[in-house]
């Protein structure tokens, strides 16, 4: 009796057992079927071919996966975004200093490229080709919700009748693709920013920088380092210029026991690129440095986007200062009958410089790749720029409001030629105010 109930239940088991073997070899079937289905050659759903297109016509199919956004909508007239006009010589800009000027080479390579694209989706709607005799003019935005738009106005002609044209405008739009995440790295906030501050005296504006030096550096413990290269030159008072400035460090340093701070003097005249070479040679390599004037206030947010935006051995950072304008001018014509604040950023205070690069982080390893400063040059700063452009070095350039030159009453010496007398002149007067400002300088004086 027993044998036969093991007997029964050894069968039930195996019963079991082989459905199980079953299903499982039925879905095991179902899946290869469904694979030898979509691994099976078919019929592809093809857009109109344009003769010649070759590999124009891979662009053109690479493109049709994106669909277009809706574009972003203006509620008021501060919304609207505005178009820039360009043909294949210049471009316009929304800006004071630069409303017109040549096109750049990337701007160009932009437009070519919209161009590149634009004539394989013509020939395939059109089902033959033709091509471009002229680009006559164009527009293009930035909208922030679909991409870059373009607005194109061409002469187009079949390939093989030239003698017939036909003046187009293209509407077109380079969608935001797919967000990739280039670098994310761990920024060190307590690594060591090492200012190198060359200066010839001890006068107000550097009291006014070590001032700045001490609210945003020393109060807060940040930490830094502050290197003064002084130059007396053949001056009289040179040991009376060394006194003030040791005794304005002396203040910080037995106030502050945690202030690093270290003075250079030379007996040579005055040369920036020169001190700044010299503070340079005294640090390590791996040291991140900060090249300066007594003419810059800075802020703890600008410090910290100077460790953030420096790589060693990667990327250097070239800050767009904003420059004030002339206080005297701004509290007196600004056309407010309140008093002006000369450290605010705005149309009346100042104007951002892209042409200054006196101000720079980087770390003394880049600084040192590419042989330092050129001495012997006047833009030594712009040269050192261009140079390291030219290296594997990425160089970041963007505005900073942490940045910001004290108006310096600039006074041009009648030695040298008279073209430099008059380019000086018109880089003092520039900065003086805007041109509404001056304007009603000129209508109180000479209306």
């Amino acid at each position: 009796m027993v044998r036969k109930m093991a007997a029964n239940k050894y069968q039930i088991l195996t019963n079991r057992h082989l459905l199980e073997i079953c299903k499982c070899i039925l879905i095991l079937s179902a899946g290869i079927t469904l694979k030898t289905l979509y691994d099976m050659p078919s019929e592809k759903c093809e857009c109109p071919r344009c003769p010649s297109c070759h590999e124009d016509h891979e662009l053109l199919f690479s493109e049709l996966h994106f669909q277009l956004r809706e574009a972003f909508v203006p509620r008021d007239a501060d919304e609207v975004l505005l178009y820039e006009f360009f043909n294949m010589s210049y471009i316009t800009e929304n800006s004071e200093f630069a409303p017109l000027h040549k096109i750049f080479r990337h701007q160009k390579i932009d437009i070519k490229d919209m161009v590149r694209q634009m004539m394989p989706l013509f020939n395939s709607a059109k089902g033959s080709v033709w091509r471009m005799l002229k680009l006559e003019n164009g527009y293009r935005r930035f909208d922030p919700l679909r991409g870059e738009e373009y607005v194109i106005d061409a002469i187009l002609s079949p390939e093989n009748d030239e003698s017939h044209s036909e003046r187009h405008r293209f509407e077109m739009v380079k969608p935001f693709g797919v967000a990739h995440m280039v670098r994310n790295m761990v920024v060190d906030s307590e690594k060591m920013i090492h200012f190198l501050l060359p200066i010839s005296e001890a006068d107000d504006h550097f009291l006014r920088f070590m001032k700045n030096f001490e609210d945003v550096c020393l109060r807060t413990e940040e930490p830094s380092y502050l290197m003064i290269l002084l130059f007396t030159g053949a001056n009289n008072k040179r040991a009376a210029e060394f006194n003030k400035v040791k005794a304005a460090t002396a203040a910080l340093t037995q106030k502050y026991r945690s202030a690093h701070i270290r003075i250079i003097q030379t007996k040579k005249a005055f040369s920036a690129p020169a001190g700044l070479d010299l503070g340079s040679k005294q640090l390590p390599l791996s040291s991140l440095i900060l090249f300066s004037s007594v003419e810059v206030s800075f802020t703890k947010d600008f410090l910290f986007r100077c460790r953030l935006n420096t790589i060693e051995g990667l990327q250097v950072f070239y800050p767009i200062g904003f420059f004030q304008y002339s206080p005297h001018i701004v509290s007196h014509f600004s056309g407010e009958s309140t008093d002006v604040d000369l450290m605010k950023i705005n149309k009346n205070t100042g104007f951002w410089s892209t042409v200054n690069y006196e101000v720079s982080c980087m770390h003394n390893s880049d600084y040192k790749l590419v042989g330092g400063f050129n001495r012997n040059l006047t833009d030594w700063d712009s040269d050192l720029f261009q140079r390291q452009i030219a290296t594997k070095l990425k160089v970041f350039r963007a505005m900073d409001p942490g940045v910001i030159h004290m108006y310096q009453n600039k006074t041009c010496p009648i030695k040298g030629s008279e073209e430099q007398w008059r380019n000086c002149m018109e880089k003092a007067l520039g900065i003086l105010g805007s041109r509404q400002q001056l304007s009603r300088v000129l209508m109180k004086h000479f209306v």
